[in-house]
């Protein structure tokens, strides 16, 4: 079925997740032994057997009730249902076809209930998810957490929480992973699988149309499953991320620029901006502060972190942290800004121009297909070849890149230069063999072709998108 078909059936067809553990937890404690029926203490308590004349208990001996109907029944109970008095009435005349149709009623019933219970919280989901994504696009600083909040869907899965860019307290849980990522080359990253860059332009305009009246929020969820169902989920969820090391990682974005289904997103290089003389100096400490090589925005900022103190303003501090990060090559010169016109801005531009949400998914359903699903395929064979290049040549690269930033950080800036050129020559050779590896793989991935797909907790997560899948599959 197309994109178009499924939008179409956004907003109640679209959401025809059934809902089969429903109940399952308020029928664990009363199960027959086979798992399959209602144990008969459980039933006898909820239907009163005791007031019950012999045949009824006799036929439920004989025809125990299935499990999957307990819930309807508990719901007739507690509710107070007149339902539940017919029901009882069928059971001593032993009508089974009556009560069979009573509880596939009531059970189709609550199951409508979980599922616009559902669509409502995905729906408010994704417009909180929205309303942060614009507040931190608005924000100067904003912008990589922005792109990745509102290209974010609902919790289709149980468990699928957010992991990209999390607040303190909401990352405890994943800081186990994420020690290594800011140790040395071999460190992981979290790589989005739907470039956050491509896909919040689309999501951006969905929106846009949303608030025209041109299209439903259910619209944007069925764009979501989509790239779900794709394998590609968009935005900050577990099932959107790949643990992916940095050297193959970098690798992958080289590949798919060069052959064209990354759009570059081009960068060109501007003055820093000269730093201008706070209030609180004076005309004489500015002018020893600026005599000092403090010249730059840059230099300036780096400058009051350091200087500023509990009693004022240490100048000799703040300016002896400036030489040594200028030492350390940690200062920036210029100041990198994205192009006005690279072809990612181009390809942008072109999105937030579409004028259908018709139109929109269909390019959006093409952007999946031969984008965002290409490249987390090569993702994961980088990743495989980068793992069977030697240990050996693995941890060397990993040590000079490490022993060259110790000796950066403590002035040394010969052997800082020395290692510098080791660690490019060793990288490079390292690189060289993971292209080869790769190059003899083929296009298929082996039972081990999965890299570590047990980190940050996403091996439960693909299992249970895989059964989320299916279930909707055979619902529809």
């Amino acid at each position: 079925m197309s994109l178009t078909k499924n939008v179409a059936k956004a907003g109640g067809a679209l959401l025809e997740e059934v809902v089969p553990r429903l109940g399952r937890q308020a029928a664990e404690t009363g199960l027959s032994r086979s798992g399959k029926n209602v144990g008969r203490e459980a039933i006898e308590q909820l239907l009163d057997f005791k007031n019950l004349p012999s045949k009824p208990k006799q036929f439920f001996t004989d025809n125990p009730i299935p499990v999957q109907d307990y819930p309807a029944i508990q719901h007739l109970q507690q509710t107070g249902d007149p339902r539940f008095a017919e029901y009882k009435g069928y059971l001593e005349r032993a009508e089974t076809p009556n009560m069979i149709s009573i509880t596939d009623d009531v059970n189709r019933e609550l199951t409508e209930k979980a599922q616009q219970a559902q669509a409502l919280r995905q729906v408010q989901e994704l417009q909180g998810l929205r309303k942060e994504g614009e507040h931190q696009l608005g924000l100067r600083s904003g912008q990589d957490i922005g792109t990745s909040r509102i290209s974010t869907g609902p919790e289709f899965i149980p468990g699928d929480k957010q992991i990209y860019q999390l607040d303190t307290k909401a990352r405890k849980q994943y800081l186990e992973y994420e020690e290594t990522i800011k140790a040395d080359p071999a460190a992981l990253r979290l790589h989005h699988k739907f470039m956050k860059a491509y896909s919040a332009p689309y999501f951006q305009r969905a929106w846009e149309l949303v608030d025209a009246g041109d299209a439903t929020v259910e619209d944007i969820i069925a764009l979501h499953r989509y790239a779900l169902d794709s394998g590609v989920g968009a935005g900050d969820r577990q099932s959107a991320i790949m643990m992916f090391e940095r050297i193959p990682h970098d690798e992958l974005h080289e590949w798919s620029r060069a052959i064209g289904i990354e759009p570059r997103g081009g960068k060109v290089s501007a003055g820093m901006g000269s730093a201008k003389k706070p209030k609180k100096f004076s005309k004489q400490e500015w002018a020893t502060v600026k005599k000092a090589g403090v010249k730059t925005e840059e230099d300036l900022e780096y400058f009051m972190a350091w200087a500023q103190t509990k009693g004022g303003i240490d100048i000799d501090r703040g300016l002896k942290k400036v030489q040594e990060a200028r030492s350390n090559r940690t200062l920036r010169q210029k100041r990198v800004r994205p192009s006005t016109n690279s072809p990612l801005k181009k390809e942008t531009s072109r999105i937030k121009k579409i004028e259908t949400f018709a139109d929109l998914a269909e390019d959006f359903k093409t952007t999946v297909d031969d984008v965002a699903v290409p490249m987390t395929d090569e993702a994961k064979k980088l990743q495989e070849a980068w793992q069977d290049v030697p240990i050996e040549l693995r941890e060397e690269v990993v040590a000079l890149y490490n022993n060259r930033n110790k000796a950066r950080k403590a002035g040394n800036k010969d052997l800082g230069d020395k290692l510098h050129d080791e660690y490019k020559v060793k990288k490079d050779e390292a690189i060289a063999v993971m292209k080869q590896i790769r190059e003899d793989m083929g296009q298929t991935l082996d039972e081990f072709g999965q890299p570590d797909p047990q980190s940050y907790g996403r091996y439960e997560i693909n299992q249970e998108q895989k059964l989320d899948k299916l279930q909707r599959q055979q619902g529809g």
